[in-house]
C-alpha cells in the first residue's frame, strides 16, 4: 500500500522508547516500526495503547503471543478524531487482518462545549460561546488538558456538568462509529479498565475510559466483531493514571484468546492460498 516508515528516536526522558511514524501520517507512535505487508494486526488507540509509563506495552506483548506483526497506532492524546483525519492509518488497518481498537474516554473528542488539537485530542484549545455560557465564572486560561478542564467543571457545579457530559458522550459515540465504520477488515473492541463498565458513567480518577457506560459500548456492538473487556485494578509501583504492567498482561493475554482462532488462523489460510 506505499506505506513508508522513518525512525524519528527516541524522547527525553524515555531512552529505550523507539518513535517511529508512517507514510504522510502526522501522527507519532511507538517503534520499532513494522512492515505493513502479509498478515498482520493493527493496534489503534491513545496513550494506553502507545504504552505511555511501561517499557512492554499491549500490542508488543500480544505480538510474542500470536507471533505475527501487531502494528502500533497508538499515539500519545489521540482519539477517534486524529485517526478519522488520518487516511495513512485507515488504510493500513483496512490491510490488517483484524485491527483492534481500544476504547478511549469521551474527554477528547470534538464537540459543541469546547476545541481540542486536532492530532493531540486530550489538549484543550478554547472554549466555544455555549461553554462559557454554561461556567460564565470560569477562566479557561488556565487549561491545557481536557481532563483537567472537566474535573475543574465538576468540582465546580456537577449539576452543569451533566449538561457537558450528556453532549461529550453524544459526540464520543458518533465518533465511535463513524471510526468503526472506516475500518472495513475485522475490528475488536478492547475495555482495559480498573473497573468493569458501569451502568451509568460518572466522573472519576484513574485510568479511564472516561464517562463511558455500558449502554454506550452495548450500542457499539454491531460495528464491531466483538468485545473484550480486560479489568485490572491499579497495582502498587503503577504511574498514577496511567495502566501499568498487568493491565497490558492482562489485555495480551485476553486478545490472544479472542483473535487466535476467530481472525489470525483463517487470515493465514486466506494468504497462503492466494
Amino acid at each position: 500500500m506505499g506505506v513508508v516508515m522513518r525512525f524519528l528516536g527516541g524522547g527525553p526522558g524515555a531512552p529505550d522508547v523507539v518513535y517511529c511514524s508512517y507514510g504522510d501520517s502526522r501522527l507519532v507512535f511507538r517503534g520499532p516500526p513494522r512492515r505493513l505487508e502479509g498478515v498482520y494486526a493493527a493496534a489503534l488507540g491513545g496513550s494506553a495503547t502507545f504504552g505511555k509509563g511501561v517499557a512492554r506495552p499491549w500490542p508488543q506483548l500480544l505480538e510474542g503471543r500470536i507471533s505475527l506483526p501487531v502494528v502500533n497506532f497508538g499515539a500519545v492524546g489521540a482519539g477517534p478524531d486524529a485517526f478519522l483525519r488520518d487516511g495513512t492509518v485507515l488504510a493500513a488497518c483496512a490491510g490488517a487482518a483484524v485491527t483492534v481498537v481500544q476504547i478511549p474516554g469521551v474527554q477528547g473528542v470534538a464537540n459543541p462545549y469546547y476545541r481540542i488539537h486536532p492530532r493531540r485530542n486530550d489538549r484543550f484549545v478554547g472554549a466555544t460561546p455555549l461553554l462559557r455560557a454554561l461556567y460564565p465564572e470560569v477562566d479557561f486560561c488556565e487549561f491545557s488538558f481536557v481532563r483537567h478542564l472537566l474535573g475543574a467543571l465538576h468540582r465546580r457545579d456537577p449539576a452543569r456538568f451533566a449538561t457537558l457530559a450528556v453532549a461529550l458522550q453524544t459526540a464520543w459515540a458518533d465518533r465511535m462509529e463513524g471510526l468503526l465504520a472506516r475500518l472495513s477488515g475485522p475490528v475488536t473492541l478492547l475495555w482495559l479498565g480498573s473497573r468493569p463498565p458501569p451502568a451509568l458513567a460518572q466522573p472519576a480518577p484513574g485510568p479511564g475510559p472516561y464517562l463511558v457506560s455500558r449502554s454506550m459500548l452495548s450500542a457499539l456492538a454491531p460495528h464491531a466483531t466483538c468485545l473484550v473487556e480486560v479489568t485490572v485494578p491499579p497495582q502498587r509501583g503503577d504511574t498514577p493514571g496511567l495502566h501499568g504492567h498487568a493491565a497490558h498482561e492482562a489485555a495480551a493475554a485476553a486478545l490472544e484468546e479472542a483473535l487466535r482462532d476467530r481472525f489470525l488462523a483463517p487470515a493465514r489460510t486466506r494468504r497462503a492460498a492466494g
